[in-house]
């Protein structure tokens, strides 16, 4: 065995900090409901906060709900790390134990960031922006929007961020790898958590805890790092130990990472059929500008600025739950003040129905269209779409376009 993993005698810090952060991660990352710890997080915020704790599942994972869970697992891990410590006070190392608690973890964070990966890639996590969040001005939008439409913007660009993840992902699965796995994954994650801070992206607790893991999985490699990397000793061969040396386990295993394999690269095609548009593209598909509007037989000035003056129209696809054939959003004047909204739509006719009421629709002659309902009448043209769209790729660049 090599004299690196031989067993030794751990000190008394290394063996406190080591039943804590192990009661900690698997407390966090035990396959359990989400809502298992409610019932104690009701207890807590009422008896110690002196508030009433109300939870929905909303995707959000930064919710009040969500910091009582962290925070009665820590006191839950503290707690029993007390009772281990002193129960379990003269066993010398924890070097069995550890084993299997990094196998674990690192079989879990690799699923994790393959799945995490395969939704990049694939392009279902940050799909490109459409129409209607084009039509969004930037300070409408929010720090969270707006991350996902610059991520959204490039394909190419979302296959190398999933890349990154499934690579050290790949990594984990194999102990000879694990560490480049672990070191690559904290770098990777260190980047989404920077992310998700920045942006108020509500998952910066479980992203925190991921990235921390990374960090947990690589500490057994931290002194041979130190040794190769900064003060120029040589580094013995390191020797593996299997946990369970029996063939027919390790055979077992074997079996296990190619099921796991080929489970995620099942969910990486699931991400890219979701990804795919979910309808064909509905009529009138495209951008439309004012340029002649009437108010109760009115004429009005297009440029007259007033909240509820129609100022653009988009038609474009409508929302995956959507069972009607397209969305519009309509752009006011008053955008500041909240004049963007987007309605179902079917065109029937020359009838658009939406949830709000029915538009009549005419095709003029000069390829312009006439929207009219009862109290606006308004004629619009088709405008080349967003520049974002149009811009596309240059090698070459004379002078920066930077609009």
């Amino acid at each position: 065995m090599n004299p690196e993993l031989a067993p030794t005698h751990w000190s008394l810090a290394h063996r406190v900090g080591f039943r804590f952060v192990c009661a900690h991660l698997l407390l966090y990352f035990a396959p359990v409901p989400g809502t298992a710890w409610l019932p104690l997080a009701k207890l807590l915020a009422r008896h110690l906060f002196h508030m009433e704790l109300t939870y929905t599942q909303n995707g959000s994972g930064d919710t009040t709900y969500d910091y009582l869970r962290v925070l009665l697992i820590a006191l839950t891990a503290l707690l029993a790390t007390i009772i281990w410590s002193v129960l379990d006070r003269r066993r010398p190392n924890y070097h069995r134990l550890h084993g299997f608690v990094h196998a674990y973890l690192r079989y879990f964070i690799g699923l994790i960031l393959m799945s995490y990966g395969l939704a990049k890639v694939f392009q279902s996590q940050f799909p490109f922006p459409s129409l209607h969040n084009l039509a969004q001005s930037y300070g409408d939008s929010s720090p969270m929007n707006l991350l996902w439409t610059f991520m959204g913007y490039s394909g190419p660009y979302n296959v190398f961020a999933g890349m990154a993840e499934v690579i050290p992902a790949m990594l984990l699965f194999y102990r000879r790898t694990a560490t480049l796995g672990a070191l690559i994954g904290a770098g990777v994650m260190a980047n989404i958590v920077a992310l998700n801070f920045c942006y108020d992206v509500p998952v910066k607790q479980f992203s925190t805890h991921l990235f921390l893991t990374c960090l947990f999985l690589a500490l057994p490699d931290a002194g041979r790092l130190y040794r190769l990397f900064l003060s120029g000793k040589p580094v013995a061969e390191r020797v593996f130990v299997p946990l369970l040396p029996w063939p027919r386990v390790i055979f077992g295993w074997q079996f296990v990472k190619v099921i796991a394999l080929c489970l995620f690269f099942g969910f990486g095609i699931k991400s890219f059929m979701d990804g795919a548009p979910a309808k064909p593209k509905p009529p009138l598909q495209g951008v439309y500008r004012v340029v002649k509007m009437t108010l109760n037989d009115k004429h009005i000035d297009p440029k007259y600025v007033d909240p509820y003056i129609w100022r653009e129209i988009v038609f474009g696809a409508p929302y995956r739950q959507s069972k009607e054939a397209g969305l519009m959003t309509i752009r006011t004047y008053g955008a500041l003040q909240g004049g963007v909204y987007s309605l179902n739509f079917n065109l029937e006719g020359n009838e658009i129905k939406t949830n709000s009421g029915n538009i009549k629709y005419t095709p003029l002659p000069d390829g312009s269209i006439q929207l009219e309902n009862e109290a606006y009448r308004a004629t619009f043209i088709k405008v080349p779409e967003y520049l974002l769209v149009n811009r596309g790729f240059h090698w070459i660049n004379e002078f920066p376009f930077n609009r």
